[in-house]
C-alpha cells in the first residue's frame, strides 16, 4: 500500500475558508473522515493538499467524501481532487514541504508555523484531534520533527513551555492556545465539544500555572464555581502538554527574525 497525494484548488482561485471558526471547522471534519488515513495536509487559501495512507480504492472514495465535508464548511467552490501515487520516500519528503510551504505559497500572512490549517501541529505535538496523529514517520525513514521545524523555518522543534511560564503570558494568551489545541471557534462560546474541551484545557494548564481561578473565570465568562470544575473535568491524554506545546510555538516564532520565502530547494536543505 504506497500513500496518495490529493490535490483540490477551488474553481476561480476564491479562498476556501473566510474565517478561522471555519478552517477550524475543516480541520476538525478532516479529522473525523480520514484521521487515522493522514499522513499530511494542508488547507489554505484556494487550496487544500493531502498525503493519505491507503489503497488507491480507498483514495477515490475519501476524496469524494472530504470534498463533501469541505464544502460543507464553506470550501463550495473547490473542484475535485487531482490524485497521485507518492512513489517513495524522497518525493514524500518533497511533499512535506510542499504542504508545509502552502500557507507561504498561498500569501497568507504570518508565519507558517502558526498556520492552523496545516499539518504541523499534529507534527509538533501542538494540536490535539480524536483520530488525527499523522504517521509520517511509517512511511519516511529517518524522519523527525526537526525535519518538520526546519522546513518552516525553524532552527529545531520547540520544548514545551513550563507551566511557569505559562503563567507570565497571562490568561487570555493560555484561553486563546487552547481554542486552537483543540480547533475551537475563537470566540470560545457554545456548548460544543470542542468548545467543552478547550475551556477544560485551558483550566487544567491554568491550575498548573498557578493563574487564580478568578482570573481564568473572567476569561471565559463563568463563575468561580463553574472555573473550578473545569480544572478537574476528563481531558483527553496529552491535551495540556499539547498547550504548553502550542505557548512555546507562538514564543518561538515570536523570537525569530520576520519569516521570509523559503530558499530554493527549502529550509531543511539549507539546513543541513
Amino acid at each position: 500500500m504506497c500513500p496518495w497525494h490529493l490535490a483540490f484548488a477551488s474553481d476561480g482561485r476564491h479562498p476556501s475558508f473566510a474565517t478561522a471558526a471555519q478552517l477550524r471547522s475543516a480541520v476538525r471534519g478532516l479529522a473525523r473522515i480520514a484521521g487515522p488515513r493522514v499522513l499530511l495536509f494542508g488547507i489554505a487559501g484556494h487550496q487544500a493538499q493531502l498525503v493519505l495512507d491507503c489503497h488507491r480504492s480507498q483514495a477515490g472514495q475519501l476524496a469524494r467524501t472530504i470534498l463533501a465535508g469541505l464544502r460543507a464548511r464553506g470550501a463550495r467552490s473547490l473542484e475535485p481532487a487531482r490524485l497521485r501515487p507518492v512513489q517513495d520516500s524522497e518525493h514524500l519528503a518533497w511533499l512535506l514541504e510542499q504542504v508545509l510551504h502552502l500557507p507561504w505559497r498561498q500569501g497568507q500572512a504570518g508565519h507558517p508555523a502558526l498556520w492552523e490549517g496545516s499539518c504541523l501541529p499534529e507534527l509538533l505535538g501542538a494540536r490535539r484531534l480524536p483520530r488525527l496523529s499523522p504517521g509520517l514517520a511509517s512511511h519516511l525513514p529517518g524522519y523527525s520533527p526537526l525535519q518538520a521545524a526546519q522546513a518552516v523555518g525553524l532552527q529545531r522543534p520547540p520544548a514545551r513551555l513550563p507551566p511557569a511560564t505559562a503563567r507570565g503570558l497571562g490568561i487570555q494568551r493560555v484561553v486563546s492556545a487552547a481554542a486552537v489545541v483543540m480547533a475551537a471557534p475563537p470566540a470560545m462560546t457554545g456548548r460544543e465539544m470542542p468548545v467543552v474541551l478547550a475551556r477544560r484545557c485551558a483550566a487544567r494548564v491554568a491550575a498548573l500555572a498557578g493563574i487564580p481561578r478568578s482570573e481564568l473565570a473572567w476569561a471565559l465568562g463563568l463563575s468561580g464555581r463553574s472555573a473550578y470544575r473545569l480544572a478537574s473535568a476528563s481531558l483527553p491524554p496529552g491535551s495540556a502538554e499539547a498547550l504548553l506545546m502550542r505557548l512555546a510555538l507562538e514564543e518561538a516564532v515570536a523570537a525569530q527574525s520576520a519569516y521570509a520565502a523559503p530558499p530554493p530547494g527549502g529550509w531543511s536543505a539549507h539546513a543541513r
